[in-house]
């Protein structure tokens, strides 16, 4: 489908930092986050988020759905501040593709 598991198969290999939740998970998502936005988890607190992935023993995760969280990341210099340790890979698909496939699935 969007090729995100492959990616995170391709980021764990080639990161050593990384450490994905793979063990408790699927696809690189950790379990209670599949097919969930993660930040509506935590009631969008990016803290929250970290001290979690923490407590799981990883700091990396994968996401299918959610918003990128660009008030942070383009908003304030104090908002953006809090986002230096993140780091976001994405992988966008034609939206036909998208819709199609989930159809199928």
């Amino acid at each position: 489908r969007a090729g995100g598991t492959s990616l995170c198969h391709l980021l764990r290999a080639a990161c050593n930092e990384a450490k994905f939740i793979v063990a408790r998970g699927e696809a690189c998502q950790p379990e209670g986050w599949k097919l969930r936005d993660a930040t509506i988890v935590v009631r969008h607190n990016l803290s929250v988020l970290e001290k979690e992935l923490r407590i799981m023993g990883g700091n990396s995760f994968a996401q299918e759905y959610g918003a990128l969280p660009a008030q942070m990341l383009l908003g304030h210099r104090i908002l953006q501040r809090h986002m230096r340790p993140w780091v976001f890979v994405t992988t966008i698909r034609d939206p036909w593709a998208r819709f199609w496939s989930q159809l199928r699935h």
